[in-house]
């Protein structure tokens, strides 16, 4: 039992897919379209840049990943379980890839004209979709391999289960926060900043939101279930996506209330604003984070939290 883990094989499955893209692509890939090898210099930028596009792959391939080994009682950190791991990752490259060449050149052939976003959301979306089906059916393939136990970890392990709920909870925030940020600012093509420093400053923010939205929410998640509770992680991602979009918008529509605001302040009183606009605009952000904190404990307290169920449960006996 103490060599059961519900998180180990999936942290291995998405290191194990992190590192072997980056040697496919910064060494095959790189050799194949430039016919050289890239420099140290470049391999560590790339390093740096596929942690960019791949992390929302890598959360899905977690996320997923959790879930269905739990389904088929796969806990144990073997030699033989981390070669089919192996395996999985290496074909599930090698196919997403080929097939991603040859989808996004019959694309690209029926569009007449298109610039460099296009191609990359074209090409970003096609290998996130290509790599989730090629890794979901390869592990469908290679599942009778796998050494797996005769009672599933949850059984084994009720009282870990908020902390399972609480993991998977924080993985969903952050993805739907990296698909929200990538689409907003569209990949920061509009930032005009050194490549190195763009990432590195967002990644630092990210990591400072994620550990503020962890620190708000785990005293929520205190519910001992018989069994995890996958429905009520999807419903309050659901919930959280559509709320996000919903402040997002406002938030957006509001910044640009601020700045017409001052422009026209500006244009007919002849009032110089100016130097109130980013402050606004900040405030604005501010109170944004406010509200998604706001959203998010509030959904974890309602799906995931002993007072709500208890309260629910009280009101439906008295009914």
């Amino acid at each position: 039992m103490n060599n059961l883990s519900f998180f180990k094989l999936p942290l291995v499955l998405v290191i194990l897919y992190y590192f072997t893209f980056n040697i496919f692509d910064n060494t095959v890939m790189s050799f194949y379209l430039e016919g050289q090898f890239l420099a140290w210099s470049q391999l560590i930028e790339k390093f740096i840049v596929n942690l960019y596009y791949l992390f929302p792959l890598i959360l899905i391939i977690l996320f997923c990943s959790s879930i269905v080994f739990n389904r088929y009682r796969i806990y144990t950190l073997t030699a033989k379980n981390i070669l089919l791991l192996c395996l999985l990752v290496i074909i599930t490259i090698f196919i997403s890839c080929i097939f991603q060449r040859i989808i996004l050149a019959s694309i690209l052939s029926m569009i007449a004209n298109y610039n460099d976003d296009v191609y990359t959301i074209i090409n970003i979306s096609l290998f996130y979709f290509l790599s989730a089906i090629t890794i979901y059916y390869g592990f469908i393939l290679l599942r009778k391999y796998f050494q797996y136990n005769e009672i599933d970890y949850i059984t084994l392990n009720k009282q870990s289960l908020p902390k399972i709920h609480l993991f998977l909870f924080i993985i969903l925030f952050m993805l739907i926060n990296l698909l929200m940020a990538k689409v907003l600012s569209f990949y920061f093509y509009l930032l005009d900043y050194d490549i190195f420093d763009q990432y590195f400053a967002y990644f630092c923010g990210y990591i400072i939101l994620t550990v503020v939205v962890y620190l708000i929410v785990k005293s929520q998640f205190n519910q001992q279930f018989a069994r995890l509770e996958i429905s009520s992680l999807i419903k309050s991602a659901c919930l959280t996506l559509s709320l996000f979009l919903f402040s997002w918008m406002m938030n957006i529509v509001i910044s640009l209330v601020i700045v017409s605001w001052i422009n026209f302040f500006e244009y007919t009183k002849r009032i110089d604003l100016s130097s109130l606009g980013l402050p606004l605009v900040y405030l604005s952000f501010g109170l944004q984070l406010v509200f998604t904190c706001l959203i998010l404990r509030t959904l974890a307290k309602h799906y995931f939290s002993s007072e709500d169920v208890n309260y629910h449960d009280d009101a439906n006996k008295l009914n």
